[in-house]
This record gives structure tokens, C-alpha cells and sequence, in this order.
């Protein structure tokens, strides 16, 4: 059994999200996607198996989902800032 690991990032907007999701051939779980604050700016947690660079780098392939990719975190270490 694969070991799964809980993600959370932020986007700029939920279409990045589904940009991003609709992109991939695998499916991790997208268990939450929330508005923060009074912009259009979302956070989503993310269940895969997959490792934290391998998440990133589908993220950093598809247009508009840098922030995505810079905020990616395991949920105990997600602060919400940029990673690069």
C-alpha cells in the first residue's frame, strides 16, 4: 500500500485548480478548496501518493499555476508564502 500524503497550496483562482486537475493523468484527492479573504485567491488541500516535487512540477506546467506550485506544502509545514 502507497504511503498518501496531505498537500495544501494556494491559487490564484479556483480555475487554476481545475486548470491543473484536468491536466493530469492521475487523480489525487482534491479534499478542499476555500476562498480566502475578499479576492478570488483559494487554498486547496491535496491527498496523493505522489511526492511533494513530483505535485509541483505538474503544477509548474500548466499555465497560471505558479503560486500553486510555489505554495505547495505538506499541510503541517504550509505557511502560504512562496517556495521557489
Amino acid at each position: 500500500m502507497t504511503t498518501q500524503t496531505t498537500y495544501k497550496c494556494r491559487s490564484e483562482c479556483f480555475s487554476d485548480i481545475a486548470r491543473w486537475y484536468t491536466s493530469l493523468d492521475f487523480y489525487p484527492l482534491v479534499k478542499d478548496v476555500s476562498q480566502t479573504g475578499d479576492f478570488s485567491d483559494c487554498e486547496c488541500i491535496i491527498v496523493s501518493n505522489r511526492s511533494l516535487d513530483q505535485l509541483r512540477k505538474t503544477m509548474s506546467l500548466v499555465a497560471d499555476c505558479h503560486v500553486m506550485a510555489e505554495t505547495l506544502q505538506p499541510i503541517e509545514q504550509y505557511t502560504g508564502e512562496r517556495v521557489q
